[in-house]
């Protein structure tokens, strides 16, 4: 299998799986350990194991799937889902588009793999688009291959043309705020 499994099997890909694009995830959070993470790619390093230095990716993972045993107030959202971690950000927080592109490729290369059932990019990326930039089509492409790709909005707004891409894929559930 292309990735990473700790070897544990309290979690499988045959679980619910969420890919979580972004700084990587610390495997070893005490909401996000126990094996949950099933399934790795570092973009920008190429290390084999799991790890975040930066901590946005790790908070995205622990919104999306955390288990709550640092706090029970902060359970995720799918708190009996697996993890897989795909990092393209670096520990600032900056990437490229080909790192980006080429996390959304691995995704859709590894859905079977991996059992990737939902990929989530909580990032604030590029500029306005009308859908037909390079990573909204990539989007597009992940749905097509079945998976469920939710994308936040960015940081803009609330003028005309202020969804970022990959936001504006036709395909993604696009999330954003409704207030500062």
């Amino acid at each position: 299998v292309t990735g990473y499994m700790d070897g544990k099997d309290t979690y499988s890909k045959d679980d619910a799986v969420i890919a979580i694009i972004d700084t990587g995830i610390d495997a070893g959070h005490v909401d996000l350990d126990g094996g949950k993470v099933v399934c790795w790619k570092d973009v920008v390093g190429g290390r084999a194991r799991p790890y975040d230095d930066n901590g946005h990716g790790t908070h995205v993972a622990s919104i999306a799937a955390g288990e709550g045993e640092g706090n029970p107030a902060f359970i995720g959202v799918a708190p009996g889902a697996a993890l897989a971690g795909i990092k393209v950000l670096d520990d600032d927080g900056n990437g490229s588009q080909s790192r980006i592109l080429a996390g959304l490729q691995w995704a859709i290369d590894n859905r079977t793999n991996c059992g990737i059932n939902v990929l989530v990019m909580s990032m604030s990326l590029g500029g306005s688009s009308d859908g037909a930039d390079a990573a909204s089509q990539m989007v597009n492409a992940a749905v097509d291959a079945g998976i469920t790709v939710v994308v936040a909005a960015g940081n803009k707004g609330p003028e005309s043309r202020t969804i970022y891409g990959p936001a504006a894929a036709a395909g993604a559930i696009t999330v954003g705020s409704m207030g500062d």
